[in-house]
């Protein structure tokens, strides 16, 4: 990958040219978009590189009336001098790996070692290599390699430890695994034999609350990941892309007791249904659970940003550990609420898709749950990748549109009620983040899936931010 300094070069040299152009100095650029001359200095140099808010003002300062073009070329040339990018574009989050010392987060030096073999089924088209291995929804990452090993440092010894790895085959459709570990100070490393990639399974389901409350916005999420759904204003939740084998979910709203699924049997291809659940309303007094949260605002750039994963992890003795791991999500006002249940040292997990993924330590004292909770706002930086949308037409064989099909993705945006398609059979979804999808449409017992990129691009093209892709898809399929 080419220096930060080279690749922003050709960008420095066109802000320079268009000044030039226009008879300014640096110091009147500088006065007229809100920035030093001296930053300008380094903008043209490559020694620095701009902000998307500041290349907008740029354009808009030698274009007043628009040029959407330039923009464009210009918000990717921006991209490509980013220090924060990897080569290609992730369909993950990048996660942000951290020393972590005693002290700085908890009280447990984290020196655990964990390597293992990924595994693929027969047949399968699934590369060995970029597969991502996610410990505890984000605390750690990992890739395997070209031979489809991995190796995972830094982990928190005599704690659970839930892997997730996740690759797609050629077509696009989803492989995952599952596994849970322990590393003890007696035996710090620890060698997995395999982990074996399956095809993934779909649940939905219906959740209500014991007092009739409208059961909107509860998080339904896997424990130990950062597969996780919101469900809609009917209690409607879809939740694809779980691994196959036998789960059980955990379900939070605040002002509710913590609920929890039966066990759940995903099969690879399928679309399991969650019976019934009801949450049972906290009386005042509940002495089983506290009823103070953690609560905050995520934004990006200032803006709420929806759809970030939130785990709070535990960093105290094993022996003392919750009995759960609280998970939520943000909604689409940036804002997130976390079950406090115990005092302690904690690490606050944050991740989305396209963003760097955010590590901050929380001290939690006995006097927050007597209160009404902590508030925590956070700010999540990007990886300069521009979220598109999704058009999909579902039809019949007879090329009749499909009304009330209901549409899952995987990877999950999580972002929104649940979607399916209006009068027309059609649906819009996004914002989505750059990479591969596999689009489900179910109605009634038929079903079909098939995969679809998301391309890293400013502008659509209908004019709008972000990339368009359509998709058609026909249930019924093979037709007669």
């Amino acid at each position: 990958m080419a220096s930060a300094h080279a690749s922003s070069q050709p960008l420095g040299q066109k802000i320079s040219a268009y000044r030039k152009k226009r008879n300014l100095t640096m110091q009147q650029l500088a006065e007229a978009v809100g920035v030093s001359e001296s930053y300008i200095s380094f903008l043209e140099s490559g020694v620095r590189s701009p902000s998307r808010k500041l290349l907008k003002k740029l354009v808009h300062f030698f274009y007043p009336q628009g040029h959407p073009a330039l923009l464009d070329e210009w918000l990717l040339l921006g991209c490509q001098s980013s220090p924060s990018l990897t080569e290609g574009l992730p369909s993950d989050s990048l996660a942000v790996a951290q020393d972590l010392t005693p002290g700085s987060k908890g009280e447990r030096l984290r020196q655990g070692v964990l390597t293992g073999q990924i595994q693929f089924p027969p047949g399968s088209s699934i590369p060995a290599e970029g597969v991502l291995i996610r410990v505890n929804g984000g605390l750690q990452e990992a890739r395997s390699d070209a031979r489809g090993g991995f190796r995972l440092e830094q982990l928190p010894l005599d704690t659970p430890l839930t892997l997730l790895a996740e690759g797609s085959d050629a077509a696009g459709r989803p492989f995952k695994a599952l596994s849970q570990q322990m590393l003890s100070a007696q035996q710090p490393s620890l060698a997995l034999e395999t982990l074996l990639l399956q095809q993934t399974g779909s649940l939905s389901g219906q959740i209500s609350l014991s007092d009739g409350s409208p059961p909107e916005a509860i998080d339904v999420y896997l424990p130990g990941t950062s597969v996780i759904a919101k469900t809609d204003a009917e209690g409607f939740f879809a939740l694809p892309g779980l691994p196959a084998g036998q789960h059980r979910l955990q379900v939070y709203k605040a002002g509710y007791a913590l609920g929890q699924s039966e066990l759940i049997e995903i099969q690879a291809g399928r679309v399991a249904l969650l019976p019934p659940l009801r949450l049972q309303a906290l009386a005042a007094n509940a002495p089983q659970q506290s009823s103070a949260q953690l609560s905050g605002t995520v934004r990006y750039l200032g803006q709420p940003l929806a759809g970030v994963s939130l785990a709070l992890l535990w960093e105290g003795p094993p022996a003392e550990a919750p009995a759960l791991t609280p998970l939520s999500l943000s909604n689409s006002q940036g804002r997130y609420q976390l079950p406090l249940l115990q005092p302690g040292p904690y690490t606050l997990v944050a991740s989305r898709n396209g963003f760097e993924t955010l590590l901050q330590p929380l001290e939690i004292a006995a006097a927050d749950l007597r209160a009404e909770g902590l508030t925590q706002d956070l700010q999540l930086s990007d990886s300069c990748i521009f979220a598109g949308r999704l058009a999909v037409q579902v039809q019949n064989c007879a090329g009749q549109p499909l009304p009330n099909a209901l549409i899952q993705l995987d990877p999950s945006p999580t972002l929104g009620p649940v979607p399916f398609t209006d009068q027309r059979g059609q649906v819009l979804l996004g914002p989505l983040w750059p990479g591969a999808y596999t689009v489900y449409a179910a109605r009634g017992t038929q079903q079909v899936f098939e995969s679809v990129p998301i391309a890293n691009q400013p502008t659509g093209s209908d004019g709008q931010p972000g990339a368009l892709a359509s998709l058609s898809l026909t249930l019924g399929a093979p037709c007669p």
